[in-house]
Formats: structure tokens, C-alpha cells, sequence
């Protein structure tokens, strides 16, 4: 540790002198360059930037700024553009001029200006690629930039790129948008050192010009809040508010060499501060200079790039608190003297001696807890039937029911927390848990059991964990450490079928279908039970509540708390009554008995629940129909079914099909047992009224097909004719015209001849969604054009517009002179160039022309190609596609993406209104208004996923399974409908999430104990060391005397109150200091300010004779004596007290107050 802390101060110390030699060579630079002028106006001009005629006040002449001091505040100039500021990353702004071209309501030009032409060549400067973009406003527009490259400026039109914007009127005009109606923008090319704009109209406004008479064109820095209205549109309004707007321009040190060629004549290298680097620029030839990682500063001049202190700001270091020094260029976080660790925050850090306390304090803990624990474990194991089971299990192989601990159910279930409960009623709790292979599982908690008929229990039990068929809940495992044995089942997760018919007035009803679906499913699991088992099963409580439905809403019968095995030599049992009123058996009432039948009778109660929608009794109707099932026989026999049946059931089933099942009904409900039919009957009976519909296809080749959308000549398989798609098998593998969202696409083309004739083309492009549901994606395409001739435009036709008229052009130009000047995968407007589309787009038609018919680009590029194309597909640009027709060749037709709505003509607000038509029908869905054309569209609820137009088809997201979609701590997600939880285990406490907060709570409150036993031993160490030192200073002496004076003022302090006047004597507090020792300023409670005055060790012995004395000057009292106040003996050294003189001392305002005007003669 002390190695360790010689080498911090070691750093420190040369970090000291570093920066003293670094502060002495840039003072230096400083008093060389002081009569050179460092700002203009609000402008700063740093190095190699400069003003003036003193060639040393700037890098060479091109780095020369011109201070207009006629305006105010004054202008700084650049080849006669206003600079705005200047950055040393190697970029300035500067305000240029807008282009217009104005017109009358005639067509006749009015006025015209281009804008500006910088001329750039030979320069350091570059229009920058990445923060300007090219802009041009208007209803009727096309602007071009005419561009020339830093390789070449001497050849004429090296390329050209723009954009087109239109308008029909101000309403289809969207503030602040600028993609193609009323405004659009393109971004610009590396490398642009001179350019000029044209700009030009279709039919010169005069279809717009009582609301636009004029375009605009320019360049600006895409940072700028241009904040573009329809009321730029008038007149000149956008011309006056904006006369000129601000540019980037990328500048580099030296234009004309790299790092590499700078540092082979350091006479010349630019990059003169230590700590610095050289870095070639991307954006056209040349290098700059910056400081390395850890300085700051300016990299040009001597000593520029200065250390940065990270200790100084938290965002800079992640250091605890007063843990971090810093170090040249970087920082260190080094731990306070007693403690180890990283000294980071989110690091590792604690007392030794106390961890070492909460370790063994801990440990001891938890062998004590953990061996009592094991012990308990056992006795229930073994009262419980453990042993038994163990050995009945051994017996089977392959056997994949398992006997769990507790600690790993009290895991699944975050220690049985009440947000894991699912159910609960007079047989105990039903929790769901999850294991750690995130298998989701229900975990049964019954009450007390008898403890003589365990053996009974266990043979059963052995039994039921057999069973393995699809529709009945499965017995996973049991665990018998407990006082009471918990059985553990499969989870399913949908509720159960009494919930689904009687509570969920909010949820879609289920359809007469699913019911007969559901009733066959329950049916097939009694017959299985009833005959199919290696004994005999009778459920004995078979009802709505025990029916599970799971995420595809299959039946799955559940709870067998109180099923009884049938010998196989028997028929029946006798038993005591138990089970659910209005579902029991009546001839179990005389007898005693259950059959199987007894389960018949109960599921023929269950099926009429699901004819009526009613409960089983409810004691709210009339006398006669309280029992539902007496009710139903009554009214079977009286022809009254269906006045009794729920009216969703009533309107979907045929009137045969619903008497063939209420016949099936009343049969099972015969109070005859003997007369019901067994389950396996009511199964086949139930499977014919079920019939054999086959289900939609839902694929097609390797498309997936969801509802809405839908195939064939089936009605019900789509929510229209809309949505019908046509499945094409003739190809391999089969394809879909309307497979999706999205679609392939044609690409319009255009090639020319040698001599500029168009010999082919294909640019009739045009698609229209005419009252539909679709429209094209403007979130998701892009219209791209590809060539180096190419003019592409796209005539639309909105949404609200649909009467022929062309609403809009849009589109965009790409030139290029040689395919040296491609860039393989960019799209800029160099062989390249795309643009946004606007929304609301229900037509197109597409148009394709050339500046010069390809003449001069023939040889390598006699082809022009447009397209809407969706950006994420890989389009992969290169300059070969512009020879021949390779990119038609292997590009030809794109992916389109097209939105879509569910209603194209309603809003949610609208459809809610009808409930017979709204779409959104899962249960956890939700509907909201499309964005990009009239309709809505129906999504799962958050915490859900699936297909909302269908019923169910919104399942809940187990965020458990995906570490991406909870934040919580490994292994603490607990799983709930629509979200989860981060619960931390047993015997620990927090919020259980990733950065939260999470601590043993034994650990917590042996933290806090002694916390608190190490305070109280603080403290009454304090006491009795000051009482100590009061004594041995004298205090009781003192007090003896300054009680025998009347009236004094003085005052003994305490320790304490001293301690809050100086702020624990912080250095900021202190006036002054010497041999005698320190000079504290104060403030008291009543704002009374006091010097504090800490002097150095005292003699013991010469105790009294001070305090003598100290009594002595505590009564002088004269304006011209500083005023003793009192002293502070608790400490080791006696602290005096004295009235606080603000202006210091004489000696100061004589010999070293230089900055302050002399005293007079009559002061003195």
C-alpha cells in the first residue's frame, strides 16, 4: 500500500511540473503574439485563424480574417462572408445567401438569383459533407447544383444533384417537412470544392402563383432551425426572414499534404503543442491536428494541448467521491487509507475489519439456520410418505415425475410471493413458479391433511402420476418437506372456462365452435380417466372452474383433489359427499355412491354452461330456475331452449346443431345414472356435432398468411375481399402477389443510343390503392434514381385528392462525369441519388429524362433507372450498375413497403361504435389511428405479443425467457400477465433489478448493528477525550474564574460549535496562517462573524499561568484592541476566539497591495 501511494505522489509530482512547463511555454507564446487580436466582435479567432498585417498572428494568408468594426456588434469576415464561428475540430460556419426565382401571374420571370459560387480550389476549405444539406422551397421547383471536385475544377458540369418540390395548394403543405411538397432537401458529396445553383420550374408558377410566386434554393447547416411554414410560400416572406443562412465549411491546416508528407519537414508541421496529433482530413485532400485523449486546448501553438483535470468534473471520471487523482492525460481512483477496492462508483470498496466481521457474523448465521432447517425437512419427509413414494418411483423407469426440495419450489415462486398466486379457494393456494430451465409450472398448496390416511395418499398419488394425455393438467411432482405435501402441475395459462363464460364481461365471447371444441376436449379427458388409465379415475368435482383453458384456448381438466381411484374389480365407491353444489350427482345423496357416471352427470351441468352462458346455481334468479340443471330439463321438456340460451350461441349455431346438443345434454343429466351414456359415447356424439371444417391455409410458399389477410374461396378465412390473397403454385416455391407489407416492385428504366436516341424504355411505371386499405410506406421506402444523366420524378396523388389531378412532384437528380468519381454504396447524387416520399401517397406515376440523352456518359453509363425501393433492403450500389443494363439485369424488381389499416374509411373512435365490426377482437389488444392514410390498425396491448385480430391471439410476453426484455438480476424475473417483476430470493430485500438495489437482510441488519455499536463507541470516546482535554487545558480553572465576574461576555465554545462556524474548518475558510498557526473566518448561529485562531502545541506545564492570563485579556475592552470572545478548550490545543477585522493587516496595504490605491498621508 505505501509503494502504491509513492507512486501517486511520484505522478503527481511530475504532473506538476509538466503543466508548469507547459503554462511557462505557452506565456511565452503569449507575450510573442500580444499585439495579435483574438476576437471579432462575439467571434473568437483562434491560431492559425488571425487578424491584421502581422503575418505571426496567423498561419498563412488564407487563414486571414477581416474584422468589420463599421458594424455592430463588428463582422468577421472570410473572402467576404460573415464567419460565425470557428471550431479547431476543423470547421467554421459562415452565412451565405439564398438563391430565388421569382415570377408574375403571367409566367414571366421577375427575378432571379442564383445564390452564390464560393470558389474553394487551392484552399483549406471544403463544403462539409456531413452537416450541410442542400435545400430548395417552392410548389413548382427544381434546383440544381452544379458541382465541381477537388481533382479537377478547370472542366465544366463535373456532375449535378437537387431536388424537385411541388405543391397543389397550401393545405397539402405539412410545417416543418420537407420531403417534396413544398420543400425538400439532398444531401451533398465528399470532396465539393466549387459549385454554382440553378434553379428552374415546371410550368414557371403559374398554376401556384396566388400562393407561391417564387422558389428558393441553398445550402445550410442541417443543425439550423430552419423551421420551414407554409407562409414561406408567400410572397417573399421566406426571402426576407431569411436573406442569409449559416454553411459549414470543413477547413484543414494544409490542403495540399497528409500527416505523413507534414512530418518529413517538422519546419513546417503544423501540429506544434506536445500532446497533439495529426489526423488526414475525409472530406478532400490535407490534414489537421487535435489534442490527444486526455488535454485540451489548441493544438497549433506551443504548449496548447493542457491536461485535462477529470477530478474536476464528475462526468469525467467515474471515481467515488474525493476517491480520484487525476494523472497526465487520464485519471486514477485510488481508496482512502483503512479501505480496499477499485475506488469506482459500481466498484468494489469496504473496511477490512468490518467485512471481515460481516463475514464470520454471516457465516455463523447461516450454518445454525441451514442445520435446523435440514433436520425439520426430514421429519415432514418422513411423516409425509417420502420413503414410500421414493421406493414406488424407483420401481418405474423412465419416469419423469420428480420429487422437489423446498428451497426449489420457494425459488420458483420467489419464496411464495403474492404475486405469483393464481388461485385460491377451500382447497389451498395455486402459485405459478418458474424453474430455473424456465419451465413455467403451477405449485399447489393444500391445507392440513389427515396424517392417517398419508399411506392412502401416496398410493393415489402414485397413480395420478401416471396419467399423460393431452387434456388433462399434468402432475409434474409433489414435495413433501413441507408440513403439508405440494403438488406440482403443468401451467396453463388462459384461466379457466368458468372465468372465460361468467367474468369476462370485457373479454369477446367465445364462439359456438371453441365451445364444442372445448366440451369435446373435457369429454375426451373423463373417457380417458373413466377407462383408458391403469385404474380407474372418478374426478368427482368436474365443473366449469376445474376446466383449464391454455393460450390456444384447449381444454385441460385439472384438480384432483378430491378424485378417487376405482378398484378394478369395482364399479363404484362409496365415499362421503363432496364436491360442488349444482354439479353433484343426485342419486350419490340416498346412497353414498359414485360411479362414473357420477362425472357424466357433472359434465352434462358443465355443457349446459356453455348453451346458456348461466352459472351452475345461483340463488339471484327465481326459485324454479336457481339450479341451472333442473332449470334446462324444464325447459327442454316445455320447448322453451331457446329462450334460455346465450345469444351470441343462439345467433352462430344452426337450430339442428344446438337441439343435438342440448338432447346430448339432457341425456347425460338423467337422474338415472344408468340411463346416461358413459364418456366415451358423449365423445363420439360430441366429435359428429364438432364436424370435419378444415382449416384456412395460412402459408404460401415461404410467406406467412395472418388474419386479416386470408386465401381461397372461404369468406370467414379473411376479413374481405381486400385482404384475399392469390395463391400463384406454379412457381417453386409458390408465390403470393399481396403476400404482405411488403412487395415487389418494377423498376422503371430508360437507355439511349450512341448518339443519344432512346432506343428503350420502360418507364411507364404508375400503381394506385383507390379506396383501400393501402397506401405506400413513407417511414419505410425511399425513391431512388441511378445513373449519370438522370432526371426521375414522381407525379402523386394523395389520399384526399383522388380526382386525376396531379397533387405533387417529387423526385430526384444524379450526374457524374467518370466512373472514377462513383462511391460504391453511396447515394448522394453522384451516379446515385434518393429522396423521401410524402404520406398519403394512394397514386404515382413515374417519369424518367436525361440533361443530354446520355451523350456524354454513354460509354460507360447509356442507362437511367427509378425506382420506390424499401430502404432496409441492401441495394448495394456500385459503379458497375451503370454499365449496360447490369443493374435491370440483376435488380429486376425491389421490395416496396406499403402500409396497411384494417379499415381504411374509420377511425377508432368511429369503429368502436360498432362493435359488430371492429376488428381489434383478442383480449389485451389495442387500436389507434394510422398515421400515413385514413383507417385504423389493432396491435397487442404492451407486455403482449401476437395477432390482435383474432380472438386470443394476444399471448402474454414471458419477459422471464429474454434477458432483453426485463432488467432484472439473473434468475430474479417473476413472469405476470403483460409485464413481470424482479423479486429478490428469500431472506434478502430490494428492487431486485440490474444497477438497483438488492442486500441480505441478515447481512443488513448485522450491517446496521454494528454501524451502530461502532457509532456509540465513537461517541463516548469523543466525551470523555474532550473532558479530558478540558481538564488538562485548564477548563475547570477558567470557569471557576468567569463565573466570579458579573456580566462578562465570554464564552467557553464547545468543540462542536466552532466545528459547524469554519464548515469543519475548511481550507476556503481560512484568512491567515504562520508559525503562531491557523486563522479561521466563522460564522455563528446569529450570523456573528469570529476569527478562529488554532495554535500550535502548548506547554503542559505553564497551563495555569495561560489560563492566568487568558482571564487577564478576556476583560480588556478598547476599539482599538481586537476583542477576545472566548476560547474552545475540549481540543488538544486551547482555541481562542476573537471579534473577526475584515481589511487585514497594515502591513498588507503598505508593502504588498500594489493593485489598490496608496493611503493618504492623513489615514496614516
Amino acid at each position: 500500500m505505501a509503494l502504491h501511494w509513492l507512486v501517486q505522489v511520484f505522478l503527481w509530482c511530475l504532473s506538476s511540473a509538466t503543466i508548469t512547463s507547459s503554462s511557462s511555454s505557452s506565456s511565452s507564446y503569449s507575450r510573442n503574439s500580444e499585439n495579435c487580436q483574438r476576437s471579432c466582435g462575439n467571434v473568437s479567432i483562434p491560431y492559425p485563424f488571425g487578424m491584421g498585417e502581422d503575418p505571426a498572428c496567423f498561419r498563412n494568408s488564407q487563414f486571414n480574417i477581416i474584422c468589420n468594426e463599421s458594424s455592430t456588434p463588428p463582422k468577421a469576415l472570410l473572402r467576404g462572408q460573415e464567419v460565425l464561428d470557428i471550431s479547431l475540430q476543423g470547421q467554421l460556419r459562415a452565412k451565405f445567401p439564398i438563391g430565388w426565382d421569382c415570377y408574375s401571374e403571367s409566367g414571366n420571370q421577375t427575378d432571379y438569383y442564383p445564390g452564390f459560387s464560393f470558389d474553394t480550389y487551392g484552399s483549406p476549405y471544403t463544403f462539409s459533407n456531413t452537416r450541410n444539406k442542400f435545400t430548395a422551397i417552392g410548389c413548382d421547383t427544381q434546383a440544381y447544383v452544379y458541382g465541381y471536385p477537388i481533382e479537377d475544377s478547370m472542366q465544366k458540369d463535373k456532375f449535378r444533384f437537387g431536388c424537385m418540390s411541388s405543391c397543389s395548394n397550401p393545405t397539402s403543405v405539412i410545417n416543418g417537412s420537407c420531403t417534396g411538397i413544398g420543400c425538400c432537401q439532398s444531401v451533398i458529396p465528399a470532396d465539393l470544392k466549387l459549385f454554382g445553383v440553378k434553379i428552374k420550374s415546371f410550368n414557371n408558377h403559374t398554376d401556384v402563383w396566388s400562393f407561391n410566386p417564387c422558389s428558393y434554393a441553398f445550402f445550410v447547416d442541417q443543425e439550423f432551425n430552419l423551421n420551414f411554414s407554409v407562409s414561406d410560400l408567400s410572397n417573399t416572406d421566406f426571402r426576407d426572414r431569411n436573406g442569409q443562412v449559416p454553411v459549414v465549411i470543413d477547413w484543414v491546416v494544409e490542403w495540399n499534404e497528409t500527416c505523413q508528407e507534414a512530418t518529413r519537414n517538422l519546419t513546417k508541421y503544423a501540429c506544434l503543442s506536445e500532446n497533439s496529433e495529426c489526423s488526414d482530413s475525409i472530406n478532400g485532400p490535407g490534414y489537421r491536428c487535435s489534442c490527444s485523449a486526455g488535454y485540451q486546448g489548441n493544438p497549433y501553438v506551443h504548449g496548447g494541448c493542457q491536461d485535462v483535470n477529470e477530478c474536476l468534473d464528475k462526468d469525467k471520471n467515474n471515481c467515488v467521491e474525493n476517491c480520484c487523482f487525476n494523472l497526465l492525460g487520464s485519471y486514477s481512483c485510488v481508496c482512502p487509507h483503512g479501505t480496499h477496492g477499485d475506488g469506482r462508483i459500481n466498484g468494489t470498496r469496504t473496511s477490512l475489519s468490518l467485512l471481515l466481521l460481516l463475514i464470520g457474523s454471516t457465516w455463523t448465521y447461516w450454518m445454525w439456520r441451514k442445520r435446523r432447517s435440514i433436520k425439520l425437512k426430514e421429519k415432514f419427509f418422513q411423516q409425509n410418505g417420502g420413503l414410500l413414494l421414493q421406493q414406488k418411483i424407483c420401481s418405474r423407469k423412465g419416469d419423469t415425475f420428480k420429487i422437489f426440495t423446498i428451497e426449489e419450489l420457494k425459488r420458483a415462486t420467489n419464496n411464495y410471493n403474492d404475486s405469483t398466486i393464481v388461485g385460491q379457494g377451500g382447497y389451498g393456494i395455486v402459485y405459478k413458479g418458474i424453474l430455473p430451465n424456465n419451465k413455467i409450472i403451477a405449485i399447489k398448496k393444500s391445507k392440513l391433511v389427515d396424517v392417517s390416511q398419508i399411506e392412502q395418499f401416496i398410493n393415489e398419488l402414485d397413480i395420478l402420476s401416471q396419467i399423460n394425455h393431452r387434456n388433462v393438467v399434468k402432475l409434474l411432482g409433489c414435495c413433501l418437506e413441507d408440513q403439508v405435501p405440494i403438488l406440482v402441475y403443468e401451467f396453463v395459462s388462459n384461466g379457466t372456462l368458468y372465468h372465460h363464460i361468467h367474468k369476462a364481461e370485457h373479454l369477446p365471447s367465445i364462439s359456438i365452435e371453441n365451445r364444442l371444441r372445448i366440451a369435446a376436449e373435457t369429454a375426451e379427458a373423463l373417457a380417458y380417466l373413466h377407462s383408458a388409465a391403469s385404474i380407474p379415475i372418478i374426478h368427482r368435482d368436474v365443473k366449469s372452474a376445474n376446466i383449464l383453458l391454455d393460450k390456444n384456448f384447449t381444454a385441460k381438466v385439472s384438480d384432483f383433489g378430491i378424485s378417487r381411484l376405482v378398484p378394478i374389480d369395482q364399479t363404484q365407491i362409496t365415499t362421503l359427499i363432496q364436491g360442488t353444489w349444482g354439479y353433484l350427482d343426485p342419486e350419490c345423496f340416498p346412497t353414498g355412491k359414485l360411479t362414473p357416471k357420477s362425472d357424466v352427470f357433472s359434465f352434462g351441468v358443465v355443457l349446459v354452461e356453455l348453451l346458456t352462458g348461466k352459472k351452475s346455481v345461483c340463488l339471484n334468479r327465481a326459485e324454479e330456475e336457481r339450479n341451472l340443471a333442473i332449470h334446462f330439463l324444464n325447459a327442454m321438456k316445455e320447448d322453451r331452449l331457446f329462450e334460455i340460451l346465450e345469444e351470441q350461441v343462439r345467433s352462430e349455431g344452426s337450430k339442428e346443431q344446438l337441439m343435438a346438443i342440448s338432447r346430448l345434454a339432457m341425456r347425460c343429466l338423467n337422474f338415472k345414472g344408468e340411463e346416461r351414456p358413459i364418456m366415451k359415447d358423449v365423445v363420439v356424439d360430441l366429435q359428429e356435432l364438432r364436424g370435419n371444417s378444415e382449416n384456412c391455409q395460412r402459408s404460401c410458399g415461404n410467406i406467412s398468411i395472418p388474419y386479416p389477410f386470408g386465401m381461397g374461396e372461404d369468406p370467414t378465412c379473411f376479413r374481405n375481399q381486400k385482404f384475399n390473397i392469390t395463391c400463384n403454385e406454379s412457381f417453386t416455391p409458390p408465390k403470393a402477389p399481396l403476400g404482405s407489407n411488403r412487395i415487389k416492385f418494377h423498376i422503371g428504366w430508360e437507355c439511349y443510343s450512341e448518339s443519344g436516341y432512346r432506343k428503350a424504355s420502360d418507364s411507364d411505371v404508375s400503381h394506385h390503392t383507390d379506396r383501400s386499405p393501402y397506401t405506400f410506406s413513407n417511414t419505410r421506402n425511399k425513391f431512388t434514381a441511378i445513373g449519370c444523366d438522370t432526371k426521375a420524378y414522381v407525379y402523386g396523388t394523395p389520399f384526399l385528392n383522388m380526382n386525376g389531378r396531379h397533387d405533387f412532384i417529387f423526385g430526384c437528380m444524379s450526374s457524374c462525369w467518370n466512373p472514377t468519381s462513383v462511391i460504391n454504396g453511396s447515394c448522394t447524387g453522384i451516379g446515385c441519388c434518393q429522396t423521401v416520399i410524402p404520406e398519403d401517397l394512394n397514386f404515382y406515376r413515374l417519369e424518367i429524362n436525361s440533361f443530354s440523352n446520355h451523350t456524354n456518359v454513354w460509354s460507360f453509363n447509356p442507362c437511367s433507372y427509378a425506382f420506390f425501393v424499401d430502404q432496409d433492403f441492401n441495394l448495394n450500389f456500385s459503379v458497375s450498375d451503370l454499365s449496360n443494363t447490369n443493374f435491370r439485369d440483376r435488380n429486376g424488381q425491389v421490395p416496396v413497403v406499403f402500409d396497411w389499416v384494417v379499415g381504411w374509411n374509420e377511425t377508432c373512435q368511429e369503429t368502436t361504435r360498432n362493435k359488430t365490426d371492429y376488428a381489434c377482437l383478442s383480449e389485451n389488444s389495442e387500436c389507434f389511428d394510422s398515421t400515413n392514410l385514413p383507417g385504423y390498425r389493432c396491435s397487442c396491448s404492451p407486455g403482449y405479443q401476437g395477432n390482435p385480430y383474432v380472438r386470443g391471439g394476444c399471448q402474454d410476453v414471458n419477459e422471464y425467457l429474454n434477458k432483453d426484455n426485463n432488467n432484472c438480476k439473473e434468475n430474479y424475473c417473476i413472469n405476470l400477465p403483460g409485464s413481470y417483476n424482479c423479486a429478490c430470493p428469500h431472506g434478502t430485500c430490494g428492487d431486485g433489478r440490474i444497477n438497483g438495489t438488492g442486500i441480505s437482510l441478515c447481512l443488513l441488519l448485522l450491517l446496521i448493528g454494528s454501524t451502530w455499536t461502532y457509532w456509540m463507541w465513537r461517541k463516548r470516546r469523543s466525551i470523555k477525550l474532550k473532558e479530558k482535554f478540558f481538564q488538562q487545558n485548564g477548563g475547570l480553572l477558567l470557569q471557576q474564574k468567569i463565573c466570579s465576574r458579573k456580566g462578562d461576555t465570554f464564552k467557553i465554545f464547545s468543540i462542536e460549535e466552532l466545528k459547524r462556524a469554519t464548515n469543519n474548518y475548511n481550507d476556503s475558510m481560512i484568512v491567515g496562517q504562520g508559525g503562531y498557526g491557523i486563522v479561521y473566518k466563522g460564522i455563528l448561529p446569529n450570523n456573528k462573524i469570529i476569527a478562529i485562531k488554532k495554535s500550535k502545541l502548548v506547554d503542559v506545564s505553564q497551563i495555569e499561568q495561560f489560563i492566568n492570563e487568558l482571564d487577564i485579556l478576556s476583560q480588556i475592552n478598547h476599539r482599538s484592541v481586537v476583542k477576545l470572545l472566548g476560547c474552545c478548550l475540549k481540543d488538544q490545543v486551547p482555541i481562542l476566539v476573537y471579534e473577526f477585522v475584515s481589511n487585514r493587516t497594515l502591513y498588507h496595504h503598505i508593502h504588498k497591495a500594489e493593485h489598490l490605491p496608496s493611503i493618504s498621508l492623513e489615514n496614516r
